[in-house]
């Protein structure tokens, strides 16, 4: 796919079909810092799930997508050459997990904001009992 415009429509035009083989898409952003780019492609995560999957309007319940939806996701971003990594877990889990980040108890939460490297980065979002966890990394 070769074409230029803005971030919706690239969105528009990736869900209008079935995900693609890897890298079979080209994204390219100009002078991008790898902050912006994980917010890039978590607005491109957010989109994703509320025009393929919202169940009302323009809300998604994250908990109810399922594996074939999640698998689907991921094989959107694998298209244009970026692994998501999905990490689901019950809070109880989640403690163990969240003594080696500092918790500001927000509901939503961006980690290591200064990091230059893009798989180090990760947003959490509480989800009833659950956080989820979003990372990418390049393929």
């Amino acid at each position: 796919m070769n074409k230029e415009g803005d971030i919706d429509e690239f969105i528009d035009v990736l869900i209008s079909k079935k995900p693609g083989e890897k890298k079979t898409i080209q994204l390219e952003f100009d002078n991008i810092n790898t902050n912006d780019l994980f917010d890039n492609l978590l607005y491109i995560f957010t989109q994703i799930c509320k025009k393929k999957y919202n169940n009302d309007g323009d809300k998604v319940d994250i908990d109810k997508l399922d594996y074939k939806e999640i698998n689907d996701i991921t094989l959107y971003f694998a298209s244009f050459g970026i692994y998501l990594k999905l990490n689901i877990y019950d809070i109880e889990n989640y403690k163990n997990y969240s003594k080696h980040i500092e918790d500001k108890n927000n509901q939503h939460e961006l980690f290591f904001s200064n990091n230059k490297d893009l798989k180090k980065l990760l947003y959490k979002i509480y989800i009833k009992n659950s956080v989820l966890i979003i990372q990418f990394d390049f393929l």
